[in-house]
């Protein structure tokens, strides 16, 4: 079985919240980079404004796979049993239920990180399905530090300047966080331009004495992001994974022409919230997973469900940035 990667959740969400209700409210913080004003000791303080902050709420959509296990298809031989069978039907049977609790896990765990993805590529995330309007629930990133190169600033022309782009991007969102970037996650193709251009590898050969590609910690995920070099302060690390959308299709995570820029996690303050679950079996309890099973008596089916209400949340979206550098 692949591993289920968790880059982007690892990458930018530390925290977790479960709500204590259906809804989850969030308050995206305004930054304040002011200075305690002079004045002189025999005058009253200064009163000053206190920093403000906007609240979002949401009502995430609920995930609820659901599947049957049918005692007629306990018969048949497991994959990787033996030919002529060796478990019992009930050892096949606690084996089915184990097998669709493991792959509702797996479920679970791809969409929160596709809502991971999205929230730190985009700035955003959109949300729909089955009698849920659809929901465009953007997080404010502001508007510079959503990047498209053109013309000679391509990386992929000869008159590109990547090394200079990131210092460039970096001080972007140190001015809006107060963090500068740490790491940079390119699509393969911006890798390739990237690691093409005339000034980086000028810069790899003044360096080749130094190893500039062993020194990056590998994290969890790392079978879809690859760490390549560190190039001053920053990590270059390129990622390729795919997901299978709701209408079947293979879709890419990161547009491969792309470039993402991450201020550490505590600069972005991710939470993974989840919402409560509204079922009496659950007792209506703050819980980010809740499976249940119930057997239907006629005919003898017994059906396995797992409930959750996630939305990942970037408090300080600006503590990251995206780029398109090639046409």
């Amino acid at each position: 079985m692949e591993p289920i990667s968790s880059y982007w959740l690892d990458l930018c969400f530390p925290d977790t919240y479960t709500s204590d209700k259906q809804e989850i409210l969030f308050d995206l913080i305004d930054e304040d980079r002011r200075m305690a004003p002079f004045v002189s000791p025999m005058v009253e303080g200064k009163v000053m404004s206190q920093r403000g902050y906007s609240t979002k709420v949401f009502t995430p959509a609920y995930l609820k796979p659901k599947a049957v296990v049918d005692p007629n298809k306990i018969q048949l031989r497991r994959a990787g049993e033996q030919l002529t069978g060796s478990m019992s039907l009930q050892q096949r049977y606690d084996a089915a239920v184990a097998g669709i609790i493991s792959d509702h896990n797996k479920m679970h765990m791809r969409r929160r990180e596709w809502m991971a993805a999205q929230a730190i590529i985009t700035g955003g995330v959109t949300v729909s399905g089955e009698a849920y309007e659809t929901q465009n629930l953007t997080f404010g990133r502001a508007a510079g530090q959503t990047i498209t190169l053109s013309g000679a600033a391509l990386w992929s022309a000869s008159t590109g300047t990547p090394l200079a782009d990131l210092e460039t991007w970096s001080r972007l969102v140190q001015v809006s966080t107060g963090y500068p970037i740490v790491r940079f996650t390119m699509g393969l193709d911006a890798w390739d331009a990237f690691i093409s251009n005339a000034s980086v590898q000028a810069y790899i050969e003044q360096r080749r004495a130094v190893d500039i590609s062993g020194t990056i910690a590998p994290v969890n995920g790392a079978e879809v992001a690859q760490p390549r070099l560190r190039i001053g302060q920053f990590e270059i690390w390129t990622y390729y994974d795919v997901y299978t959308s709701d209408a079947g299709v293979s879709t890419e995570f990161l547009d491969s022409k792309t470039v993402i820029g991450t201020a550490p996690s505590e600069a972005i303050k991710g939470v993974r919230c989840f919402g409560a679950i509204m079922d009496s079996d659950a007792s209506f309890q703050t819980l980010e997973l809740f499976p249940k099973m119930w057997k239907q008596p006629d005919p003898s089916v017994t059906y396995l469900m797992t409930q959750s209400a996630p939305l990942m949340v970037p408090r300080r979206i600006n503590g990251t940035l995206s780029a398109a550098v090639i046409a």
